[in-house]
């Protein structure tokens, strides 16, 4: 990938981690964005993480 197109990336994720932080759930540790992955809510401001259990349909 080149310089651009990493930059237009890395401004893609910032826009979206402020609208997560204004409008999304929020960390119980440091009240940042939490952004859901792989079953898991993670903060990237402070690295909570707090992961679901399976469900048995």
């Amino acid at each position: 990938m080149d310089a651009v197109a990493t930059r237009s990336l890395d401004m893609f994720a910032i826009r979206r981690l402020r609208r997560m932080a204004v409008h999304g759930p929020r960390c119980p540790d440091c009240v940042g964005p939490l952004v859901f992955g792989e079953g898991c809510r993670t903060c990237p401001v402070c690295g909570f993480s707090a992961c679901e259990a399976a469900r048995a349909h």
